[in-house]
């Protein structure tokens, strides 16, 4: 990946964890209708950087508990836990997605 493209990503992702932390701090509480929560796990992905990827889906599950997520993000998710060996895991994360699609 181009170093700029790197920095891209990594200033992106930087930016969605300063404003989640900020509306935490604020608020008490996450309002984040944009989403974002969504992303931080996927541009680890994008990096290259599995560890942060599966750090940042843990974060997420903690946080969200009663989140479903949203397809893109589940995918990703599966995907890290494939890569750190776990397939169990990503069977879990996968099998809803592919479940619900429509025939």
């Amino acid at each position: 990946m181009p170093q700029t493209e790197e920095q891209k990503i990594r200033s992106r992702l930087r930016s969605y964890e300063r404003k989640l932390e900020k509306e935490k701090k604020e608020h008490g509480y996450y309002n984040d209708g944009a989403g974002k929560r969504y992303q931080i796990g996927p541009h680890y992905m994008l990096l290259g950087d599995n560890d942060g990827a599966l750090a940042a889906f843990e974060w997420f599950e903690k946080e969200f508990p009663d989140d479903v997520g949203e397809p893109g993000h589940l995918l990703c998710w599966s995907l890290a836990l494939h890569r750190a060996g776990n397939e169990i895991g990503a069977a879990r994360k996968l099998l809803p997605e592919i479940s619900s699609i429509d025939r």
